[in-house]
């Protein structure tokens, strides 16, 4: 379905990707929705459109982050990924996509909204914002609740306001501003993925070697939650192109779904109390290097071999 005016996108939003989804993947299942309401089909399959690895000495591996720019080359789609640095500014933003008819998606505290750490812990979460005004706002839950729940705006502003765990920046939200413009093929979009890849392997490579060496060198916590997320959707997406019949990529979302696996397990390993401590720290550390070494691997056969970028897809 294409909405063709502005004005029908906000009702038009429906929750057709629903679920618990793995950890940091919430954002591209609520988007998915939206950009499915925009004429972008079998959306949620389309958004692992790139991994790698970005380390700035914090205790995050963060992932490539370039899915955006992907899905702006291959299909044309505007996407912004907006913070503020105070309330008002936030207000204005959103009540201006309001008044237009655009529905986003708003980082919120899952303290607040009816989900497993509802009035128990804070923890960073993402919601469709289907309107907002000065007195309420209607929100979309789609891993906990789907279906529209309308908030006062005090409890919505507490939601987006407050600190919870897994939040790096202050009232993060997502915009599309239009449906997509272009409609390539399952091959096509795999030689642009490929592309991409071939560009940023260098700097993945260096990252996990820096990585690695900062887990070796401290104690302080780690956190590998995002980098698998971008994994488990790229998986997602090869699993999809291996369906269109694109030669090679079957073999890639296995070895994704490995990868992304093992990066979980390690979310989970270093998010117990002894991570710290010498042994487990060890563990942690063998298992990012063979990740970085499946990475390789995986990169290897797919320079090596270019099945992707030689792909003919099924009509």
């Amino acid at each position: 379905m294409r909405i063709q005016s502005k004005s029908d996108l906000h009702t038009a939003v429906a929750p057709v990707y629903t679920g618990q989804t793995p950890i940091a993947t919430c954002h591209w299942q609520s988007l998915a929705n939206i950009f499915l309401a925009q004429g972008l089909s079998e959306a949620w399959l389309k958004l692992g459109l790139s991994w790698g690895c970005r380390w700035d000495s914090r205790e995050i591996l963060f992932g490539s982050g370039r899915w955006r720019a992907l899905a702006q080359e291959i299909f044309g789609l505007r996407i912004d990924d907006h913070f503020f640095p105070d309330r008002e500014t936030a207000e204005r933003f959103e009540r201006d996509l309001s008044e237009r008819s655009l529905p986003f998606v708003a980082e919120i505290d899952a303290f607040y909204v009816p989900c497993p750490y509802e009035n128990s812990q804070h923890v960073v979460h993402t919601v469709i914002v289907l309107e907002r005004s000065g007195r309420h706002a209607s929100l979309l839950d789609t891993t906990n609740t789907p279906r529209v729940v309308e908030y006062t705006i005090e409890r919505y502003l507490a939601m987006r306001e407050a600190p919870c765990a897994g939040r790096l920046d202050q009232r993060r939200l997502y915009a599309s501003w239009g449906p997509p413009r272009k409609d390539p093929s399952p091959s096509q979009i795999a030689e642009l993925i490929l592309e991409d890849l071939r560009t940023q392997h260098g700097r993945t490579s260096r990252c996990f070697e820096e990585f690695i060496c900062w887990i070796e060198a401290t104690r302080r916590p780690i956190n590998v939650c995002r980098a698998a997320a971008e994994r488990f959707q790229a998986r997602l997406t090869f699993a999809w192109l291996a369906d269109a019949g694109v030669t090679g990529a079957a073999q890639v979302a296995a070895l994704l779904q490995d990868i992304s696996d093992q990066f979980y397990m390690v979310h989970v390993l270093a998010a117990h109390p002894s991570s710290g401590e010498e042994r487990p720290r060890r563990r942690i550390a063998r298992l990012v290097r063979d990740l970085a070494e499946k990475e390789r691997f995986l990169l290897g056969q797919l320079f090596g071999t270019a099945s992707l970028s030689a792909a003919e897809s099924r009509p």
